[in-house]
């Protein structure tokens, strides 16, 4: 029952804060026409304040090094009835920021998509992607750059990153960060793993995602003398893995402890579960097999207790 309330701590807190990032559409600070110059905009905002962005294309990388305060975040979001584009990566470096409802493709930046090296911030209601051309959708931490703290990612569309050939791109990159809450996600189409929890990451949920088509599932791993620990990967649907399986494990080392992976919905490449043979550091319960049928209702699987994770999923968000 613990596990069990802490994913419903999670849904809730990524729920309210969906409402809360909507609430601040409705109050932009300022309005930016298309085409604009958002980092200028940024520079001079304040906490509390929402950055509202026009329909249209924004070109250029955005470092967000201003941010907001615990009660009072800043936002950048679309504005009400619209949906803009940031052509270029976008790195949160500031504490208590929010980015909403944007569609950002960082197509031959030669980096992350999307960069966490602050605390409390937020990806909330996005479309992701790089087009096949550069690094991993999102990235939470850097050893280099600062840990991620209680960031959260939740009801996005996060597809078709990474350069095909790459064993080292992947949907969300979970790093080096503390408290991740990723929930209700689409992660689809990337080039290696769906969500990578390696080297440094402690108490990460993955939860009510959908995970599929991606080269790989989910990755527990650790590496240079530390390891991910206590991460719970729950009530997610993992399928059809491209070239390897949907739960794995990487320790050069030695494994880390408290990871668990908890009724979730799983489907390999030829049928069964994907499970990595040689999966250590990683305690199974509850998951399920089933082959879901990929619409936008997800109506069909083949395993009871898939139908039961497949009604939820369906409830948090339409699928791929």
């Amino acid at each position: 029952m613990i596990w069990l309330g802490r994913i419903l701590t999670a849904c809730l807190v990524a729920s309210s804060l969906l409402a809360s990032a909507s609430d601040a559409r409705s109050r932009c600070t300022r309005t930016l026409a298309a085409g604009a110059d958002v980092q200028t905009a940024l520079n001079h905002a304040r906490a509390g304040q929402t950055i509202c962005l026009s329909t249209g294309v924004y070109r250029g990388d955005v470092e967000i090094q201003v941010g907001g305060s615990r009660r009072h975040p800043l936002t950048l979001t679309s504005a009400p009835g619209a949906r803009a584009t940031i052509a270029g990566i976008v790195w949160i470096a500031a504490n208590d920021v929010t980015v909403s409802d944007l569609h950002i493709d960082g197509h031959g930046r030669g980096q992350n998509a999307v960069q966490f090296t602050a605390a409390r911030t937020r990806l909330l209601g996005n479309d992701v992607t790089n087009d096949h051309s550069d690094d991993s959708c999102v990235i939470l931490g850097d050893h280099s750059y600062g840990r991620a703290d209680d960031p959260i990612i939740s009801h996005n569309r996060i597809h078709d990153c990474g350069v095909p050939s790459s064993n080292f791109d992947h949907g969300i990159y979970d790093s080096y960060s503390v408290g991740a809450r990723i929930t209700d996600n689409v992660i689809s189409a990337n080039s290696t793993y769906g969500v990578q929890i390696y080297p440094d990451a402690q108490g990460t949920v993955v939860s009510r995602n959908i995970i599929v088509r991606n080269g790989k599932g989910i990755v527990f791993g650790g590496d240079n003398g530390t390891t991910s620990n206590s991460n719970r990967v729950q009530d997610n649907l993992i399928a059809y893995p491209r070239v390897g399986y949907n739960l794995e494990s990487y320790w050069p080392q030695r494994p880390g402890g408290g990871n668990v992976a908890i009724g979730n919905c799983l489907w390999g490449r030829g049928g069964g579960p994907g499970l990595d043979p040689g999966l250590t550091g990683v305690t199974l319960r509850g998951n399920r097999v089933g082959k879901p049928r990929l619409s936008v209702s997800f109506a069909l699987l083949a395993d009871p207790g898939c139908r039961a994770i497949a009604a939820r999923l369906r409830r948090a968000h339409p699928g791929p």
